[in-house]
């Protein structure tokens, strides 16, 4: 699988509210930010980089306390 990462231009990310959340619905900055960390190294290698959310509800939730 590396290897496909390696030599692929485009990569897909699909992540859902228990990649981004606590349990308790807070957001976990520490992953989120592991998470940006890992794309960012990825884009700046040349790959074109898309991020798929899969929880509608919990990332507009997410926003809302992002813009707070």
């Amino acid at each position: 699988m590396r290897s496909a990462i390696v030599n692929a231009k485009r990569i897909v990310v699909k992540v859902g509210s228990s990649t981004l959340c606590y349990t308790n619905g807070h957001l976990n900055l520490e992953r989120i930010e592991r998470l940006v960390r890992q794309l960012s190294d990825l884009a700046n290698q040349g790959k074109e980089i898309i991020l798929v959310s899969s929880g509608e509800r919990q990332e507009f939730e997410i926003y809302f306390q992002l813009e707070r």
